[in-house]
């Protein structure tokens, strides 16, 4: 507003202070919003469900559709299973970590995105796997607690939640989440699901 009605009057100061202001408003929004979203995990309302992996990984390749074309995004995908379990934190735990593979990509490095999956008697194992930029060693864990990021805003989007709320979802449905990495190579995350 007051961008709007005093422009003339503002200088490049003003100008500088408005939109530290704005650009915190929106990202405090942002936390908000992830923090009630993390809040939500576990309160499953709905019944289990028959699910095929495979229609979930086309819904999250269309919700992702812009961001998959404008970084020329490969996923390959190996044949998903079809699940007696909760749609919606399935489609959450694959949103956001395909989104993260695209997100920490290597710049000039088209994206590529392995899914896997593996039947290991009493549950199932995933893998996703990407070219990105890697994370050390150290941080392993460390990515996985709530607010916890490894770069500033001015280099990658985002609060610091996406991960931490895979591994809720992951561990409500009686799995275990965890990684391999290697910097300039590429992410393997692993989870698994309790059959």
């Amino acid at each position: 507003q007051l961008n709007r009605k005093y422009d003339k009057a503002l200088d490049d100061k003003a100008r500088t202070y408005i939109n530290m202001a704005v650009d915190g408003a929106l990202r405090m929004r942002q936390i908000i919003l992830d923090l009630l979203e993390f809040s939500r995990v576990g309160r499953l309302t709905n019944d289990k469900e028959l699910i095929d992996l495979n229609n979930i990984l086309d819904d999250v390749k269309s919700m992702l559709g812009k961001s998959i074309e404008e970084n020329s995004v490969t996923i390959n995908c190996q044949y998903l299973p079809v699940l007696e379990n909760y749609k919606t934190p399935l489609m959450q735990v694959f949103h956001n970590l395909i989104s993260n593979a695209i997100k920490y990509s290597r710049q000039s490095v088209p994206p590529v995105i392995s899914i896997s999956c593996t039947d290991q008697h009493n549950k199932w194992l995933f893998t996703v796997a990407d070219n990105g930029i890697g994370i050390e060693e150290e941080y392993f864990e460390k990515i996985f607690i709530i607010f916890q990021r490894l770069h500033g805003p001015q280099e990658y989007s985002g609060t610091g939640m996406g991960l931490a709320i895979v591994k809720k979802i992951v561990e409500n449905l009686g799995g275990k989440i965890w990684l391999e990495s290697v910097i300039d190579v590429g992410t393997t995350f692993y989870f698994t699901i309790s059959k």
